[in-house]
């Protein structure tokens, strides 16, 4: 429990402070049954539920679904990497979306951003 406190204590501060991440500075998780620090009710989510969940955007838009799973170097923030743009998986891109104004309902992580917004960030590659 104090784990998950202090994850959401950390994600809150991220949230009011307005910190951005640069894209190395990201990590890949591989353990699937660490928490996710994401505000959810109950917060039960790891990051094995997280792969493959749909992603939406604020406007209710389908954005994608969940590739892969970030952390930040020190463990505070969170990000999904799924693929944006592109048709038929022609000229699809990869871009790493920072959970901190995430959401998840119904099994869907909502992103506080639109579908534009997120095809306009940076190509993310490992």
């Amino acid at each position: 429990m104090r784990i998950k406190l202090a994850a959401m204590s950390s994600a809150a501060f991220l949230l009011a402070t307005g910190l951005a991440f640069a894209q190395g500075a990201w990590v890949e998780v591989d353990d699937e049954d660490m928490a996710v620090n994401i505000p959810v009710d109950p917060p039960t989510y790891t990051v094995g539920d997280l792969d493959d969940m749909e992603i939406v955007g604020q406007d209710g838009e389908e954005i994608g679904d969940v590739d892969e799973i970030l952390a930040s170097g020190d463990g505070s923030s969170m990000a999904v990497v799924t693929d944006v743009g592109g048709f038929l998986g022609i000229g699809e891109r990869n871009v790493v979306i920072p959970l901190t104004d995430a959401r998840i309902h119904n099994d869907k992580i909502i992103i506080n951003m639109t579908k534009d917004q997120i095809e306009s960030l940076d190509e993310w590659s490992k």
